[in-house]
Parts: C-alpha cells; sequence; structure tokens
C-alpha cells in the first residue's frame, strides 16, 4: 500500500529518514524553513516540496516531525500554518522530536479536537543509523536474541570495514539499554537532588564525578543540531570511520587458532570441495 506522507523537518536525521519513505514507495512531500534544504531532498529523492507545514500536510495520509526543540514544534504543528491546521480529520501525526511530554500531551489534545490521531515517537541510534535504515532500538525492545547484518550493504551482498565499524557504534549504543540501567542508592542520588534543587546542576556534585563516564558517548555519530553541525563543515561520520577501519586493518593482530584447529579446518574445506565437485560432474 502507498501511503501520501508528509515530513516536516529535514535535519541531519530527518533527511535520510523521509528519504527512506520515498525509496519505499510513499508519495512524500516535505517541508523545511530552508528552503534550499527541501530543493535538495526533492532533487535526491523525488517527491515535492511545501511552502508551510500546513500546505505539506494538506493531503497526507500521515505527517511525520522530526525538528529542533519544543519552540520549533510548537510553531511546525500548532501555528497558524502549522501541520494541525492543514490536516484532515481521520489522518495520523507522528512527531519524532526529542520534546518535553508536556507539549506532547498538548500536541494530542489538539489533535483529538480535530479527529486527527497523534503519536510521540522519538528517534533514537543518530544519523549514520537513519541513513542506513536501522533501527536495532525496535529488536531489542521486541526482545530478539540476536541482532545481525553488521557490516553489510546493498542488501547484505557485501560487507564493509567502514559500515562494520559504523554499526558497532550503533551496537554499542543498543547494547546500553539492552543491559539496562541499575537504580539503587548508590545511582539515584535522592540527596544530591534534594541539594541541588529546582534550575540547578550536578557537575560539581561528587556523585556526577563518579558516575559520568558510565554513559555512552559516540565516536563517529554526529547527534548535535543541524546548525552546529552546518556550521563545522558537516563532517561525515564516514571520514572517521574509514580512517578508523584502515586503522584496524593495519594493526590489528588476531588470535592464534588452538593447536590442531587448522588442519581440522584444512580438512573439513577439503571434504566439502570434494562433495562440491562430485555433484558438479
Amino acid at each position: 500500500m502507498t501511503d501520501r506522507v508528509a515530513f516536516l523537518g529535514l535535519g541531519v536525521m530527518g533527511y535520510p529518514m523521509a528519504g527512506w519513505l520515498a525509496r519505499k514507495g510513499h508519495e512524500v512531500t516535505v517541508f523545511n524553513r530552508t528552503a534550499a534544504k527541501a530543493a535538495a531532498w526533492c532533487k535526491t529523492y523525488g517527491g515535492r516540496a511545501a511552502a508551510t507545514p500546513a500546505a505539506a500536510a494538506a493531503e497526507a495520509d500521515i505527517v511525520f516531525t522530526c525538528v529542533g526543540d519544543d519552540p520549533d514544534l510548537r510553531a511546525v504543528v500548532l501555528g497558524p500554518d502549522g501541520a494541525l491546521a492543514g490536516m484532515r480529520a481521520g489522518a495520523i501525526f507522528v512527531d519524532h522530536t526529542t520534546a518535553s511530554a508536556g507539549l506532547a500531551r498538548e500536541i494530542a489534545a489538539a489533535g483529538v479536537e480535530r479527529g486527527i490521531a497523534c503519536l510521540d515517537a522519538p528517534v533514537s541510534g543518530g544519523q549514520a543509523g537513519a541513513e542506513n535504515g536501522v533501527s536495532g532500538m525496535a529488536s531489542i525492545l521486541g526482545r530478539v536474541d540476536m541482532c545481525s547484518g553488521a557490516g553489510l550493504v546493498y542488501g547484505a551482498r557485501v560487507f564493509s570495514p567502514v559500515q562494520m565499524v559504523l554499526d558497532a557504534e550503533l551496537m554499542e549504543l543498543i547494547a546500553q539499554f539492552a543491559e539496562g540501567y541499575d537504580f539503587d542508592a548508590d545511582t539515584f542520588q535522592l540527596d544530591a537532588i534534594d541539594r541541588v534543587g529546582p534550575a540547578g546542576h550536578f557537575l560539581d556534585q561528587d556523585h556526577t564525578l563518579v558516575h559520568m563516564r558510565e554513559f555512552w558517548r559516540e565516536t563517529f555519530m554526529d547527534r548535535r543540531n543541524w546548525d552546529t553541525w552546518e556550521k563545522e563543515g558537516r563532517p561525515d561520520p564516514r571520514v572517521a570511520a574509514t580512517a578508523k577501519a584502515k586503522e584496524i586493518l593495519a594493526t590489528h593482530e588476531p588470535d592464534a587458532l588452538p593447536d590442531g584447529m587448522e588442519a581440522e579446518l584444512d580438512a573439513i574445506m577439503a571434504t566439502y570441495e570434494a562433495q562440491a565437485l562430485a555433484e558438479a560432474s
């Protein structure tokens, strides 16, 4: 089934996410505050660009948003030319912005008044994950036993060391969620919360100094906002990942096989080669 969809916000995450919708055959209309970026997206993926969020959403069955923060989301969704103003009853609104719960509830209430179903679905995984169409987080939430396919591209027909480096970073992030977080008297410091109080910060607390390095930090993916990323020359995570892949290939020394293992593997290969030759003849 092909849906008519609108995607509002073509930032580091939104740009490739909208692209995947287009690649899957959906009719995609995009909106971005910077019109040139919307035009560039259309040149790459097809579809069309609209002048306002309302215009983009007018004919859509599903409207997606992925913008910077609460003020951006409020303007794009609830403003005079916002998405809800243009959406028809029965359509679905999905927000991928990491926004406040309060604003999500406000948008949901406004949607109910218009007969529009609203879903708050903040994204995770970073730019590399969005570009590759990978959502390992969904696999973890589905309680799978194993995530496979790391390093594979072109429909799993080609292995890429560079992609393996990027995927390893994604898997490391996913592993953090799979392991969960301990909440006990030591990690969940109610005393520190009481000392800091509203509008304070925890940077000078001993508890922060002890535990701050336990949180995952990306090496290659760039999770900053679009403007910061653009001002710094649009650094491509694949460049750093390529350098790391070359370093690994040049310096890695694999562990030696146990005694007798190499001979056993050779014997297995010889057996199957002989079997294949016999079947071919």
